[in-house]
């Protein structure tokens, strides 16, 4: 379990160094990402379908807490307060939907 933990947070590492190469270089980020999974997965076989079974639920909750955090770092509250009223007329009507 501990090897999963440590991949983690060399691909948030990458994910970070990819980001920082992006804003000087231009060439995306998510390539290099994908570009890493190839390569790990179906040329070396370092990891199979059944790894990323078990990384999964680890895996969801630590981008949920991700994308969570960046998003209430660009927080304005003017734009909370204006957008209060209508997303709780969608999210009324969603929920009564289904």
């Amino acid at each position: 379990m501990g090897d999963i933990f440590i991949f983690l947070g060399l691909l948030v590492f990458a994910a970070h160094l990819f980001a920082m190469l992006f804003s000087k270089r231009k060439i995306p980020d998510v390539l290099w990402l994908l570009i890493i999974g190839v390569v790990i997965g179906p040329l070396l076989g370092l990891v199979s379908v059944t790894d990323l079974g078990k990384v999964g639920p680890v895996f969801s909750s630590l981008t949920l807490v991700v994308i969570l955090f960046e998003g209430g770092l660009d927080i304005n509250f003017k734009h909370l307060s204006e957008s209060w009223k209508p997303t709780l007329s969608i999210s009324l009507s969603c929920f009564i939907l289904s």
